[in-house]
């Protein structure tokens, strides 16, 4: 009887984990930007981010970058629903000279542009 009470805490402990760990690692498809800065070189940008929906928090950002553009995923929180474990707002972006595009994943085959760069007066605009 003791083993199967061990055997059983030890499964439970194993399946809760997994279940906690686990949630930090699913894409958020429902980020919104609510801010930007760019460094004085033009070499850096600070997203100030946030989720659309009413649970749930961003955890990490990853970046892909490809020909003029920037694509960011976004991952949830560690911890379930609406915990904070590991929860950020504000990611900072690498921007190499010929980046004129930042897209936001959304889960589906096209990803949202969310910044562009102006031509004329090369300063970056919220879409």
């Amino acid at each position: 009887m003791k083993k199967y009470v061990i055997t059983l805490a030890a499964l439970s402990g194993i399946i809760c984990l997994c279940l906690f760990a686990g949630s930090g690692f699913s894409k958020r498809t429902d980020v919104v930007l609510f801010g930007y800065t760019v460094s004085a070189d033009g070499s850096a940008m600070m997203l100030e981010t946030s989720v659309a929906g009413s649970m749930g928090h961003i955890r990490d950002i990853v970046t892909k970058q490809q020909d003029h553009a920037v694509y960011c995923s976004f991952y949830t929180a560690f911890g379930g629903c609406n915990s904070r474990i590991g929860a950020r707002n504000r990611f900072e972006i690498e921007l190499e000279d010929s980046c004129t595009e930042i897209y936001f994943d959304r889960g589906s085959e096209e990803a949202a542009l969310v910044l562009q760069k102006d031509e004329t007066t090369g300063r970056w605009v919220q879409r």
